[in-house]
């Protein structure tokens, strides 16, 4: 096994300078440097930081490679293919001051350096106190919402699940956190359906638009040329919920008559919105747009189920009494976001 450091020979501060500009040339370097830095583990692998940070595989091995050749981290040549990465000594003996200084592009512009040993008269302190925290250990975090939509039509009134679902994404892409929240659409959804998408996607939001009632949920058979529903009830629904390792934080039911029996859901899912009576499709495609633009723009789950009922309420037809909003116990939706 060969480890490959760099040279810490030239100019201290010098080196100083070159690491911390290169910790705070992009997102994600920093959360990176302080996980594999503020810890005691000697060598990390590409999997052993995915397991610990919402970034995809090849955004960490493209980062990695970055502070290898920045020189910030040390990497490991070994008979497996797979790199492994470890602590440089020097940047080790200086994390905490390289941190200070990657938060700070001030801090890095006053090192004094042999190419600038003057230093500058020192800053005055920002007039505005109430500074900002310094960013999170962690990379921002992404946010996938489960889009179950079903109305086959099967001697039952066909609902415009497709327009509510395009009326979804314009008002997501119209969020402050567009870039973050990903809206995974399963039209036609049956009881499998919504299986592999729990095992696949580990979504936080599961939402179901379609006909419901009668403590169950009306799904779709899948069939091309005999379509039907699929009833699933709220005891096999609850099993399923039950059943993954990552379970939803909310489960939406855009159903008519859903909330009786919603509260069963609380034992695995901290909050629950679900309807108390038939709804209309104005009110039901009105309602859920509004609530993902509020949560995209990183309102509370309660605000943003505050903001669909005014939609819903401005439509004047007397259904925003019509949604429930329900939280299971220790849970408070004027505190709970996603962003």
């Amino acid at each position: 096994m060969n480890v490959r450091t760099q040279d810490t020979l030239s100019n201290h501060e010098e080196v100083l300078e070159r690491l911390a500009k290169g910790l705070s040339g992009a997102r994600n370097r920093l959360a990176l440097f302080k996980l594999i830095y503020g810890s005691n583990k000697r060598s990390w692998s590409l999997d052993e930081l995915k397991e610990r940070t919402d970034l995809p595989h090849r955004t960490i091995r493209n980062t990695m490679l970055a502070m290898f050749r920045l020189q910030i981290v040390d990497k490991v040549d070994s008979d497996s293919k797979a790199p492994t990465y470890r602590k440089n000594h020097f940047a080790a003996h200086h994390q905490r001051k390289l941190i200070s200084l990657a938060e700070s592009k001030d801090k890095i512009a006053a090192i004094p350096t042999k190419r600038k040993p003057t230093l500058s008269a020192p800053s005055l302190p920002p007039a505005n106190p109430r500074r900002r925290s310094s960013s999170p250990s962690k990379p921002k975090r992404r946010v996938t919402a489960l889009c179950l939509t079903a109305s086959p039509g099967a001697g039952v009134e066909a609902l415009r699940v497709d327009a509510e679902t395009k009326k979804i994404q314009e008002h997501i892409r119209g969020s402050r956190y567009r870039d973050r929240l990903d809206l995974l659409v399963k039209p036609a959804a049956g009881f499998q359906t919504l299986l592999n998408a729990l095992n696949d996607a580990r979504p936080e939001i599961v939402q179901f638009s379609g006909h419901g009632g009668g403590k169950a949920i009306e799904m779709d058979n899948g069939e091309v040329n005999s379509p039907d529903y699929q009833n699933v009830s709220y005891e096999v629904l609850g099993s399923v919920l039950a059943a993954t390792d990552s379970p939803p934080r909310l489960l939406i039911l855009n159903a008519c008559s859903t909330a009786d029996g919603a509260a069963d859901f609380l034992a695995n899912v901290d909050f629950v919105i679900a309807m108390s009576d038939p709804i209309s499709d104005m009110a039901a495609s009105a309602f859920v747009p509004q609530f993902y633009s509020a949560i995209g723009s990183g309102q509370s789950i309660n605000s943003a189920f505050l903001q669909a009922q005014a939609v819903v309420q401005q439509l004047g037809i007397s259904e925003e009494r019509i949604p429930q909003l329900l939280s299971a116990p220790g849970k408070d939706a004027s505190k709970a976001t996603f962003f």
